[in-house]
């Protein structure tokens, strides 16, 4: 076993060989949490702005950039974690990517119609 390590074999329903490393468990904790008051804040944001027709794109846009932003920050820190960490960081910068990109085209076309 690593040293700093805890098993997680079949007691604990993970497979055998997994080990859980605390450290990086309460850095990840932190930074969900930190994530956790930035969408908050930014949800906020987003409900409290007025978004008028001949500007919906280029706000819209930013706002959406912002959550994109932290969502990316976020997979990032996971993604030397090994192979299931890696796994959900690629999944959270491809939701970051798709989420930007959909809504990004959403509000150019909204924008262009006004």
């Amino acid at each position: 076993m690593k040293p700093g390590t805890t098993p997680a074999g079949p007691e604990s329903g993970e497979p055998d060989g997994v080990f859980i490393e605390p450290e990086k468990v309460h850095k990840l904790g932190g930074v969900w949490s930190g994530a956790s008051d930035e969408f908050t804040a930014q949800a906020k944001l987003i409900r409290s702005t007025e978004l008028r027709p001949e500007d919906f794109g280029g706000s819209y846009a930013h706002l959406v950039s912002a959550v994109s932003e932290h969502v990316n920050k976020l997979a990032h820190t996971m993604q030397n974690w090994g192979e299931r960490s890696a796994w959900y960081s690629e999944n959270l910068h491809s939701t970051a990517a798709a989420f930007t990109h959909t809504d990004d085209g959403n509000a150019s076309s909204l924008g262009t119609n006004a």
